[in-house]
């Protein structure tokens, strides 16, 4: 089952919207066009599982992750939307 994110970005840049669900851990990014529905195509994060501080811009997204074995740092990752 997807569990949906309540929350919304946006590209800095392209001003392109995004929505995200969560699978397992891991998170998919869904661009939402102009009349509100979900593009077919979709990015997972793929670094890491449960990604925090997310932002995107110019067709990149970059997030924060947790080292999830001792929690004393965080790394940043970023690769290219679909």
């Amino acid at each position: 089952d997807k569990n949906w994110s309540k929350e919304i970005w946006q590209d800095q840049l392209t001003k392109s919207i995004y929505t995200a669900y969560e699978k397992a851990g891991w998170y998919y990014l869904k661009a939402i066009n102009q009349n509100g529905k979900l593009h077919d195509t979709e990015t997972k994060l793929t670094h890491a599982r449960f990604p925090e501080k997310i932002v995107i811009r110019n067709n990149r997204v970059y997030y924060l992750i947790e080292n999830t074995i001792t929690g004393e740092y965080r790394s940043v990752y970023s690769q290219y939307l679909n």
